[in-house]
């Protein structure tokens, strides 16, 4: 059986308490708990350059996705990174859309 963990956050948000995002404590976390793969799905954003950097230091599988804000809830959306221009297209065009309202 594969462990995953869809639901990471490195970037401090609005709807986030305020974090400093540390990537030893993110790679021991993977480490300790033995995952298989992870998605990084801050609120709203991607962040392209941060997520190359993370995968370059991770030894498994770092899928690109967001965590976006919908009536009252949220919804985990994760993409394959042969997809990766076209999505980081469409998080900056949600990121408008929510800031815009």
């Amino acid at each position: 059986m594969k462990k995953i963990d869809l639901h990471i956050h490195t970037l401090a948000t609005e709807k986030d308490s305020n974090f400093i995002f540390d990537l030893d404590k993110m790679l021991l976390y993977v480490q300790t708990s033995k995952l298989d793969a992870i998605a990084i799905t801050n609120h709203n954003i991607f962040d392209r350059e941060q997520f190359n950097k993370i995968k370059e230091k991770v030894n498994i599988s770092v899928f690109p996705g967001v965590e976006v804000d919908v009536e009252n809830a949220h919804m985990i959306v994760v993409t394959e990174e042969s997809n990766l221009d076209k999505f980081c297209e469409q998080c900056n065009q949600l990121n408008e859309r929510l800031i815009d309202g």
